[in-house]
């Protein structure tokens, strides 16, 4: 798996939800991402897309660009992950009625 696609699968985007909303075909679109196939009207809409520069995207230079945007996602659900954590084990300060019974 390449940079590309661990982006898009951090971000949960399927290649079909790409190719729908790039209105191109998923398949095609995968194969780009991917890298086996270098369509470069998908290249470009796929850099359009993440607001980058296909160089940036697609190539052995990729990595520079990609992996920041790799770690803000993985960042961003931590951060997600946290506050849901927190709200399920912190938000609720009360003593149960059942446990102060037990409890006495």
């Amino acid at each position: 798996m390449n940079d590309l696609q661990r982006l898009f699968k951090a971000r949960g985007i399927s290649m079909r939800a790409l190719g729908e909303t790039l209105s191109l075909n998923w398949h095609a679109v995968q194969k780009t991402v991917k890298g086996t196939r270098a369509t470069a009207h998908i290249q470009a809409a796929v850099a359009a897309y993440l607001g980058l520069a296909v160089e940036q995207c697609f190539g052995p230079r990729a990595a520079r660009h990609l992996r920041p945007l790799i770690e803000c996602e993985i960042n961003r659900k931590r951060g997600d992950y946290e506050s849901k954590l927190k709200a399920r084990f912190l938000n609720n300060h009360t003593v149960s009625a059942r446990r102060k019974a037990v409890n006495g």
